[in-house]
C-alpha cells in the first residue's frame, strides 16, 4: 500500500492505456471513494494492482494547494495544471486482495503517519536507528532489549497518566473539577 503522486510511475488499465485519475474519478463528490484495477508495468511482467481514490473535501484541497503554492514559490517553479487537478484526490495504490474494501484501505493508510511518527520518536529517543551488532543473534537480542525498554516505558506512561483517585480512566484535568473548560457542571456515572 503506497501513496500515488501526480509525478509517480504510470499505471495502466487492462488494455495497456495509461490511467488518468483526474478524468476517471472526476465524477466523485467530496469524500466519496472509487477504485479501478490496474497494472504496473515492469520490464519482465505486469503487476496487478488496485488504485483506490477518495476525493478531498474543499478545505483539504485548499490546504494542499497552499502547500503546492508555497513549495513552488520556494523552488521558483510553476505548478502544472495536472498536479493541481490531481491534488483533489487521495490516491493509494495497493496489491491487497479484493475482499478488503476501498474505504478500509484508505482508512488504514491514514494510520501510517502516526506509526511513522512513533518509530521516528523511538529512533531518536532510544537510539533505535543504529544497530551496533554484527552477528544475527546479537542483533536480535539487542533489538529485543530495546523493545523491552519501549514496552516498559509505555506501560509506565499508561500507569502514571491517570491519578489513582480518578475512576474509569478519567483524565486528571476533569477529575473533581466542578467547572471545567467544556461547561459541564455535573458528572454522570454510567454503569
Amino acid at each position: 500500500m503506497l501513496r500515488w503522486r501526480s509525478n509517480s510511475s504510470a499505471m495502466y488499465d487492462k488494455n495497456g492505456e495509461r490511467i488518468d485519475v483526474t478524468k476517471l474519478f472526476a465524477h466523485l463528490n467530496s469524500e466519496e471513494c472509487g477504485e479501478v484495477k490496474a497494472f504496473f508495468k515492469t520490464t519482465n511482467c505486469n503487476i496487478p494492482i488496485r488504485i483506490c481514490v477518495m476525493r478531498k473535501t474543499e478545505s483539504q484541497y485548499k490546504k494542499s494547494m497552499q502547500k503546492l503554492k508555497t513549495s513552488a514559490t520556494r523552488h521558483s517553479s510553476n505548478t502544472k495544471d495536472y498536479t493541481k487537478e490531481f491534488g483533489k484526490y487521495i490516491v493509494i495504490v495497493t496489491s491487497l486482495p479484493n475482499h478488503i474494501s476501498t474505504k478500509d484501505i484508505l482508512e488504514t493508510y491514514r494510520y501510517r503517519w502516526q506509526i511513522e511518527i512513533y518509530f521516528k520518536r523511538l529512533k531518536s529517543i532510544l537510539d533505535f536507528g543504529d544497530l551496533p551488532k554484527k552477528r544475527k543473534e546479537s542483533s536480535v537480542t539487542w533489538i529485543n532489549g530495546k523493545l523491552l525498554v519501549v514496552l516498559l516505558i509505555e506501560s509506565w506512561i499508561a500507569a502514571t497518566a491517570f491519578s489513582p483517585k480518578t475512576q474509569r480512566g478519567e483524565p486528571q484535568s476533569m477529575a473533581g473539577d466542578e467547572s471545567n473548560s467544556i461547561g459541564l457542571n455535573h458528572r454522570v456515572n454510567v454503569d
